[in-house]
Parts: C-alpha cells; structure tokens; sequence
C-alpha cells in the first residue's frame, strides 16, 4: 500500500511541473532612457532655463540630463531682460554646451529719462557722475537696479532707486529740496572772475549772461562759468554796460566800444566806423515788436536798427530833447519809452513824441501829488497789468525813487520806497516788482500801483538777509523762479526765496 501511495505522488507531481511549464511568460528587454547632457550657462547667470516651452527647473550655470539627441528650443528667463530664444541640437555621446553672453547684445539694453525740479542738476549713478544734467534720456543703459542721485548747488541731493529693464524707458524724477536762500557767487567763494557787475540776462530760463565793467562778459549755467573779453575773443573791449538776448538767442552787447552781436559763434562789431550808429558809448538795448533793435547811447540819442539799416533820432529831428540816454523799452503795443539821464522820459508810438519829467507828471493841486521824482530815468518796465514801472537814480541834490504810470500824463510817486535810489525794476510771474536799489540792497512790492499804500514793500539788505551786498545794479528771473543780482562789489546774488 505505501508503495501505491509514493507513485501517486511522483504522478501528482508529474503533473503540475508539467502545467507550470506551459504556462510561463517573460517580459521583453527593458530600454534604458536616453541620458544626453546640456550645459547652459549665461552673462550674468541666474537665468532660468526652459527647453520647448517647459520650465527644467533649472537656473544658469547648470546641466539638464536625460535628453534625446534631438533639436530643442531653448529660452532663458532672467529678470530685466528681454526672453532669449536659440534652436539647440543635443549630440549623442557627448556633453553639449551653450553659453549666453547678454551684455554684448545690443538688444538688450534699456532707457532711463532723468527729470529735477528744478531741472540742471548734475546726475549720478552712485558715487560716479555721469557727465549728464537733466532733464535727458539716457539710453544703451545695462539692465539692473540703478541708484540715481541728482546734485545741484544749494539743494539737496535726490536720490531715487530704478530698474532698468531691456527695451524699455523707465524714469528717474526728483524735486529737490532747497538748502540755502541766498547764495553769493564771489570771487572769495566761488572762484567768480569779479565781484563787480554792471547787469545780468537770463538766456534760455537758466544761462545767466553778465556784463561786467573791466572783465568783459561772463556766461554762467550754475556749474560753469565762460569769460569772454578783448584777449580770448572778438569782444573789443571789457567794458560791457547791458546785454539784451533776443528770440534767436542773440546775445547784444551795450559796450564803450559799440554795440557787439555774438551768436554762440560770430562776433559781429557795430560802431561808428562800419555802420551808422551814432556813438561808440552804448548804453541799452531794447527789441521792438517787429524784431527792431532800439539801441541807447551815452551822448549821441537813440538809433533804430532793422539789420540793415539804421535811423538815428536826437534833438535835432525829433521830439527828443537830450542825448543822454540811459535806458529804452518797448510795450506790446510797440510804443518806445525812452528814459535820459536829464530830460525824463520820452515816449514816441512810431509817430508822436510826448515827455514825462517832473514838471508835468504830478497831480494838480496845493501842493501838487505824486508825480516823478527827477528827470535821471534808470529803468522802465512793464507789470502784468500793463503798467509803466520808472526807476530814478539821484540827480543833483533830488533824490530819486520809483513812479507808477496811471495815464492822463500822471505819475504816482513812491519817494520813500523802495528807496531814493533805483537802478533797476524787474517784474516776476505772480505780478511783484523787484528793485535794484543803489544803495539799499532789493525790495519787493506787491501792490497794483493804483496808489502808494495799495501794496505791502518788503526790503532785503545785508542787515536782514544773506545778501552780500547792497548795491544791486540788475536783477533777473530765472525759469525757476529764482531772482539774480548783479551787485557791485557782491558778485552775483541768487535769491530762491520769493
């Protein structure tokens, strides 16, 4: 029986060995994947890389595995700048390299524009200067985070932090703060050729041309100065009165020498030997609506210039009655005032002639009102009311002042103020007339000039102010609004105060 029981089970077993055979599988070879290698750097690194659209999670310098031998395309991302595309092809059997230089791609490179107020201010990329002043744009800049500072004298510095990025115009804007009120350019302080001035322009809102009694000419645009006289230049002479700028940007020169024109490169010499200008000894300059120049001369009267053609008027053919003239403006009417240094002021509309003196400006009555002080006539100007400012220096023993003009042939006097010696009257944007006093330093005046106590005065001199002197010959108002005194014995004042 045992026997019959161990041949059933070889049987049995037999039998499922048998089965399992027949049933057995095996799997196919299993295909490795592909392991090419792509190296991808770039200038500057920190790019992120992306091979056909899809991010590897990679960043520049670094190596991307596991590829086909195949063409890709490969993008880089960085900050600032502009997506780079190329058509890579990944090589079996060997490491494939790729390297991205951004800063010599032209392309790439962004735009800042730079603005101040006030504007002209000197600008700086961290500690190094440009060369450049605002307002401008700046382009071919690198892309990066940039730390602008703007320098400019008597402010302090703004500071402003921008991205530029590939392509793109970004803005660098600051207002600067005021640090100083008054500031007297001098020869101790800034090196200034002199401190003695006869007048100060303003060319262009912020180019101060400034005539000088023995120095010639000064161009000054707040970080430099240019000196122009009878050794460097075609100037004849360095005695310079008054320069006037007209709409071409023309510089005239009221010269003991005659009357120079100087147009940023040409000097051109009028005087009584090449045209028909009365005398050599000229005073003031004004431009008359149709672009005329109306010149004054110490002792030969007045002349019109056209550019071409001269007419002179004097006592002799006129209603003038002096030749001694000291100053000329012309009102938006194209009616000339014309102010000596004897006679008073003289006012001819191209076909009449009448005088203003002060015989016959005052109000009649006992005593009689108002009226000019004397007949020494400094200065005309103009407010935004469209009334007659006069300036009178001291004549004799009568002392001078100002006179507003109200028509009818009546002046209104202000013989206390601003004081009894004015060399100079100028008017700002918000209709206050400024005074160059002789002696006492500027005043201010807010008043219409309707009457002598329609206004407040306010007076500034070395006793209450930073100004460093008190003999202001000329003002001028910049585009900032900033007041420039031409003193004699001060130097150039600027006031940014109002």
């Amino acid at each position: 029986m045992k026997d019959k029981i161990v041949i059933m089970l070889i049987m049995m077993s037999e039998i499922f060995f048998t089965s399992c055979d027949r049933t057995l599988t095996t799997s196919p070879e299993e295909v490795l994947p592909k392991n090419y290698k792509l190296l991808v750097n770039s200038l500057p690194a920190g790019a992120k890389i992306y091979l056909d659209g899809k991010n590897t999670g990679h960043i520049t310098p670094d190596t991307v595995e596991w590829l086909e031998a195949r063409n890709y395309k490969l993008t880089l991302k960085l900050p600032l700048f502009k997506d780079t595309n190329v058509v890579i092809s990944v090589n079996k059997g060997q490491l494939t390299q790729v390297f991205l230089d951004y800063t010599r791609n032209p392309n790439m490179r962004g735009t800042l524009y730079c603005d101040t107020d006030p504007r002209r201010a000197e600008i700086f990329f961290g500690d190094s200067s440009t060369g450049k002043f605002t307002p401008i744009s700046i382009q071919n800049l690198y892309p990066g985070n940039y730390n602008v500072i703007f320098k400019k004298e008597g402010y302090l510095d703004g500071k402003v932090s921008v991205n530029v990025e590939s392509n793109k115009i970004r803005y660098a804007n600051a207002k600067l703060k005021d640090t100083l009120v008054w500031i007297n350019i001098t020869e101790e302080s800034h090196n200034f050729p002199t401190n003695y001035l006869n007048h100060v322009a303003i060319e262009s809102g912020y180019i101060k041309w400034v005539s000088t009694p023995s120095h010639g000419v000064i161009r000054f645009d707040d970080r430099e100065y240019t000196v122009y006289n009878n050794s460097n230049s075609s100037l004849p002479t360095n005695t310079v009165y008054f320069i006037g700028v007209d709409d071409q940007h023309n510089k005239w020169m009221c010269t003991d020498a005659g009357l120079i024109k100087f147009d940023n490169s040409n000097w051109t010499v009028y005087n009584t030997s090449n045209s028909g200008i009365p005398g050599d000894h000229v005073i003031s300059i004004s431009f008359d609506t149709d672009g005329s120049k109306w010149i004054g001369t110490a002792s030969k009267g007045i002349a019109k210039f056209d550019d071409v053609s001269w007419t002179v008027f004097n006592p002799s053919n006129s209603g003038l009655t002096s030749v001694n003239i000291k100053t000329v403006a012309v009102d938006p009417a194209g009616v000339k005032w014309i102010g000596t240094g004897d006679a008073g002021l003289f006012r001819f509309d191209n076909v009449y002639w009448r005088v203003f003196n002060k015989s016959n400006t005052a109000l009649p009555g006992d005593p009689p009102l108002g009226g000019m002080q004397n007949n020494n006539v400094e200065t005309i100007t103009f407010d935004l009311s469209g009334i007659l400012w006069v300036g009178m220096g001291e004549e004799g023993d009568q002392l001078g002042g100002t006179a507003s003009y109200r028509g009818f042939g009546y002046f209104i006097d202000f013989n206390v103020n601003p004081s009894y010696s004015v060399h100079y009257i100028t008017v700002d944007d918000e209709n206050n007339k400024w005074f160059g006093n002789t002696y006492g330093g500027i005043s201010k005046y807010n008043g219409l000039g309707l009457n002598n106590h329609d206004g407040t005065w306010t007076h500034y001199t070395t006793l209450n102010t930073g100004i460093g002197n008190d003999r202001v010959l000329s003002i001028a108002i910049d585009a900032q609004g900033a007041k420039w005194m031409a003193t004699y014995g001060g130097g150039l004042v600027k006031y940014k105060g109002n």
